[in-house]
């Protein structure tokens, strides 16, 4: 998200698409005496855990027959809201919101040296702490710890290669109930990732094993790209340590219909 270059003591921020709010805690060091931040979701359940995290301070979701006003800009909003109205599969998306992506599964392996090892090389890390341990014990840490980074290696299930491609690079079937095979047979069946986020919670240790909960987080109304016609789904992974949460990360795919791109407006984006 960009920084706003000039900011008024009366300015309200819009943000649409705002799912559970990640881009209000963003802009949280400009609020001030008369500025205000208005979310605007198409999912009910990402405006009520918006509602939730910041308590009394409750998001306006602007009404279909009405137009805002963004930084001295008005913004048809109706026009948007009833399109969403009209869209059929998104309406049978909603069910998924805020429900879990599959089963909770169990890192194949314990945090490892040797995988450290490897990651650390290939990366050319050279932070003692990771494989020295008689100066790693003189730390902070009291001990090795492995690179925050790795937090999603260590729960990677091994991939299964055949078929591979159709299931949009996941390493295994995909359960049924589950949007995205829901998209696959409404002809969004491209697959494009557009956001990671990692949030590291503490340090691991060797000999720690990870286990891990993946629940969407939100799914966006229809949206027309140089890609082509699709919608982001958004889920959140929770990474957990003998019951203890050790981090999370947010991922964002973008599943489009491929019959629906424009080769002109694909050349003009790259």
């Amino acid at each position: 998200m960009d920084r706003p270059r000039s900011v008024a003591e009366a300015d309200t921020f819009f943000d649409f698409g705002c799912g559970t709010g990640r881009g209000r805690i963003a802009l949280a060091p400009l609020a001030g005496p008369g500025r205000r931040f208005v979310g605007v979701d198409a999912s009910e359940h990402a405006v009520t855990q918006l509602r939730e995290a910041v308590g009394t301070g409750r998001p306006r979701v602007p009404s279909r027959r009405r137009s805002r006003t963004i930084v001295g800009r008005t913004v048809a909003v109706e026009k948007r809201m009833t399109e969403a109205a009209g869209d059929e599969l998104r309406a049978r998306l909603e069910k998924y919101v805020g429900k879990p992506m599959g089963p909770p599964a169990v890192a194949p392996d314990p945090v490892n040296l040797p995988m450290i090892r490897h990651w650390v090389d290939a990366l050319d890390d050279r932070n003692p702490v990771y494989l020295d341990e008689e100066l790693a014990a003189t730390t902070r840490f009291g001990g090795i710890v492995a690179p925050p980074a790795m937090l999603q290696a260590w729960t990677m299930p091994r991939p299964r290669i055949e078929g591979i491609a159709e299931r949009g690079g996941a390493p295994g079937e995909i359960p049924a109930d589950n949007p995205i095979p829901v998209l696959d047979e409404a002809g969004y069946v491209g697959t494009l990732a557009t956001n990671s986020e990692l949030e590291f919670v503490r340090y691991l240790r060797p000999g720690e094993r990870l286990r891990v909960a993946t629940d969407v987080e939100s799914i966006s109304s229809r949206k027309t790209t140089s890609l082509g016609k699709g919608y982001f789904v958004t889920w959140v992974t929770t990474y957990t340590s003998d019951g203890e949460v050790v981090g999370r990360q947010l991922f964002r795919i973008f599943k489009f219909d491929p019959s629906t791109i424009d080769p002109a407006r694909l050349g003009a984006a790259s």
